[in-house]
């Protein structure tokens, strides 16, 4: 599943174009391939809604962006979302999820209420980083880990948060 995982992000690009119905079955069956071919098994790839959902033996996975994406209802309540973002992407599938979205404060205040909020919620620093206006941030609680990256463009704040599970 970590390979089909993969190959959602390049799905984006599928998901990215409009497409009629001729041409979303296509497009199913061209994803459907590729994860075969990676990950040496069937797999089932539907398309809808802006929503591109991956089926294969080892799990699902489901890629979402467009207009009107959300959290994943699954996304643990412990992991610190900026108030106010609007989520422009999410990648999930059982190694953990992905959150692409974009905050109207700015970079330094994103850095300090993230890092507030993680250590409230029991979370352990690993590691920060402040690089040429790019923040990156990362805790560990249990078997969780999570990574904030976060930059300043065009006066909102851009953010990528991913959280993996630990299988071991």
């Amino acid at each position: 599943m970590k390979r089909a995982f993969a190959v959602l992000m390049a799905a984006m690009l599928v998901l990215s174009v409009g497409c009629g119905k001729a041409a979303k079955k296509l497009s199913e069956k061209m994803a459907e391939k590729a994860v075969e071919a990676q990950s040496g098994g069937k797999a089932k790839v539907d398309i809808k809604d802006g929503k591109m959902t991956v089926k294969t033996k080892d799990g699902n996975a489901v890629f979402d962006a467009g207009g009107n994406v959300s959290i994943p209802e699954s996304f643990p309540k412990d992991v610190y979302i900026p108030k106010g973002a609007k989520i422009l992407s999410s990648i999930s599938a059982n190694e953990g999820t992905v959150l692409t979205m974009e905050v109207a404060d700015a970079l330094a205040k994103v850095g300090e209420n993230y890092a507030s909020e993680m250590k409230s919620q029991g979370w352990s620093e690993l590691s920060t980083m402040n690089m040429n206006g790019q923040l990156m941030y990362s805790y560990k609680k249990d078997k969780r880990t999570t990574s904030m990256i976060a930059s300043a463009n065009d006066n909102k704040t851009q953010v990528v948060l991913s959280l993996a599970h630990d299988s071991n």
